[in-house]
This record gives C-alpha cells, sequence and structure tokens, in this order.
C-alpha cells in the first residue's frame, strides 16, 4: 500500500488553478516544484529568499 502526504494531490490542483488565472503564487510554485519535478526543497528555498530580498 502506498502513501501520500495529505496536501499532494492539492498541490497540483491549486497550481493549475492560479496558471488559469495567471495569479502570482511562489510559495505554491516552490511546493509544486518539489513535490511534482523533483526540485531539491533546498533549492526552491533559496530561490523563494532571494526572490524576497
Amino acid at each position: 500500500m502506498e502513501m501520500i502526504a495529505e496536501g499532494y494531490y492539492a498541490a497540483k490542483c491549486i497550481k493549475e488553478i492560479n496558471e488559469h488565472y495567471r495569479i502570482n503564487t511562489p510559495i505554491i510554485d516552490a511546493v509544486y516544484n518539489i513535490l511534482y519535478k523533483g526540485i531539491s526543497p533546498v533549492i526552491e528555498i533559496k530561490l523563494l529568499t532571494d526572490s524576497f530580498k
């Protein structure tokens, strides 16, 4: 039996809705990239913190 973290599917759904309405959501984008694109959380956090400077 495979276990999926709560919010896994919600992250994809929210990302798709935000793209449809062209809403900028960097935190959602980072979560999506980590979960679905396999990007390192360390890299995503660095990108997030750099974007707020």
